[in-house]
């Protein structure tokens, strides 16, 4: 799943993991905007799948990410929610910012 898929780096990391794994992964996007997410994922071509999320409503976190493997963060968030639900659910979370302070605070939940 790539939280952020619609930024310049979310798509980025999207096109990068459909390249490198030839499109054998089932790969999710997401969008707080239905309508928006859904055009992403139309634009990839293939198998690519949507789920509105919203990086601040941690049950719709909780709902979003409960059967996924791997999640990719490529948004500013304000807090955290997406890395503490991925902690207590031992799911791998790669968060890719340039914001240390944030990242001091992912840190501090690990």
């Amino acid at each position: 799943m790539v939280v952020g898929a619609y930024g310049v780096l979310g798509k980025l990391v999207c096109m990068e993991l459909l390249r490198v794994f030839e499109k054998q992964i089932k790969l999710i996007v997401t969008d707080y905007k239905n309508e928006r997410g859904n055009k992403l994922a139309d634009f990839f071509n293939s198998d690519v799948q949507f789920q509105c999320l919203d990086v601040d409503n941690e049950e719709n976190i909780k709902q979003v990410i409960k059967n996924v493997d791997i999640v990719v963060v490529a948004v500013k968030q304000r807090n955290p929610h997406i890395q503490k639900r991925c902690i207590e659910n031992k799911i791998l979370c790669i968060y890719v910012t340039p914001f240390y302070d944030f990242a001091e605070k992912v840190y501090e939940l690990n």
